[in-house]
């Protein structure tokens, strides 16, 4: 999904798996991190959390994303 790769290289080094699904599938008045990013709340009605947990981790097995050693998202070297 393209939008996990352009908030990833927004926020590089920044969320971890749950921290991106909770702020793409949070509600509108929800509080959350970076609750201020362009694409906060993008994906709220259409995935649940858990759902786009499961896109995250196919977006790290393409390779296109990949945990650092803190467990949190960054785009691979």
């Amino acid at each position: 999904m393209e939008i996990i790769i352009t908030v990833v290289t927004d926020l590089d080094g920044l969320l971890t798996i749950e921290g991106l699904s909770r702020l793409l599938t949070a509600a509108p008045d929800e509080i959350v991190s970076f609750s201020d990013h362009p694409r906060f709340a993008a994906c709220h009605g259409t995935l649940t959390a858990e759902e786009m947990q499961s896109h995250i981790q196919q977006v790290i097995g393409s390779g296109e994303v990949v945990l650092n050693r803190h467990q949190r998202l960054v785009l691979p070297e």
